[in-house]
């Protein structure tokens, strides 16, 4: 994870591969001002005013993948219960960050960086959603199905056709004849090239299938005309962006 001009941040390296959200901010700032106490997902939920115990125990559990954090079970109930055990390399920029007298400068410089890398993750997981969507909608999502609209005298009906020993192009259109998306398939199985496009003419997507699941870089637009991601394929898998 690297930072531009951020003469600030830059001083605090060691820790912006290990703490990476504001929630995990606010769990270690307890763990520093509390550093001799043990305690639970449901606990520290209740700490930091938290409802939602299951992204507390998520955090924890970052956290002590990090180094920052070590877990004992324990109890009647077998709780897993946390501990605040950083490395001492991390201790002094651990303390210049969180500690009672610190710099409250670099702890604000630092939270806005979190704040604004998690809105970005968001944005990122927003625009991944978006684009699974799409090939749902087009009936791509899975199965050798695709639903295919017929324009009939008593208006718009949907039937399923199957594909399941297709080979060759397929097409879909909107109501209105215009193009919905075009794809090569093998066998019942998607294989090569895929279009798609908003009812409005515009494209939609473009990208190609390997083995039936998307593969490669793959582009999205806008009902407008705008590319609004890419998004990398491998092995049907989003990697990046």
């Amino acid at each position: 994870m690297r930072v531009k001009n951020t003469d600030t941040l830059s001083r605090f390296d060691p820790l912006l591969g290990k703490i990476t959200t504001p929630l995990q901010a606010d769990m270690v700032s307890f763990f520093q001002e509390n550093p001799d106490e043990g305690i639970d997902a449901a606990g520290l939920a209740g700490e930091l005013k938290r409802e939602d115990i299951p992204r507390v125990e998520e955090g924890l559990e970052k956290l002590e993948e990090a180094g920052l954090l070590s877990s004992e079970v324990k109890g009647v109930v077998q709780t897993r219960h946390y501990h605040y055990t950083p490395e001492a390399s991390l201790k002094p920029v651990l303390a210049r960050i969180f500690g009672e007298g610190g710099d409250g400068d670099a702890e604000k410089a630092f939270r806005t960086y979190l704040e604004k890398e998690d809105r970005r993750r968001a944005g990122k997981r927003k625009k991944l959603f978006l684009a699974a969507a799409i090939l749902i909608v087009l009936g791509l999502g899975a199965g050798v199905y695709c639903v295919v609209e017929n324009i009939k005298d008593s208006g718009r009906e949907e039937v399923q056709e199957d594909l399941s020993q297709f080979t060759g192009l397929y097409e879909t259109r909107y109501p209105n004849s215009q193009i919905k998306s075009r794809i090569e398939y093998s066998g019942g199985r998607r294989e090569g090239s895929f279009s798609s496009w908003f009812e409005n003419g515009q494209k939609m997507a473009e990208g190609v299938y390997r083995d039936n699941r998307p593969d490669g870089r793959w582009i999205y637009w806008s009902e407008k005309g705008e590319p609004f991601t890419r998004i990398l394929y491998r092995d049907g898998r989003a990697v990046t962006d």
